[in-house]
């Protein structure tokens, strides 16, 4: 009786022990996912901001040819 005891404590705590670490990686695991939601987004913006960057430096790009024309248009 005793020893039937004892497999039934062992089999309850293994059955405890393995809810709780089942609990654990469901928690981690939503964490995860809510981590690479925000790395994408973050990459999403990063190109974004780079594309808006490189829209700007072309029209810094054109606005200094326009002035070097009326420069030299000015020269003549």
């Amino acid at each position: 009786s005793s020893a039937a005891s004892d497999v039934y404590k062992r089999q309850a705590l293994v059955n405890h022990n393995f809810q709780a670490f089942e609990k654990r990686v469901a928690k981690l695991s939503r964490k995860s996912s809510m981590l690479t939601v925000l790395a994408v987004a973050a990459v999403v913006g990063v190109y974004a901001l780079a594309a808006e960057n490189r829209k700007r430096e072309e029209q810094v790009y054109q606005l200094s040819v326009r002035v070097k024309k009326l420069e030299y248009d000015k020269g003549e």
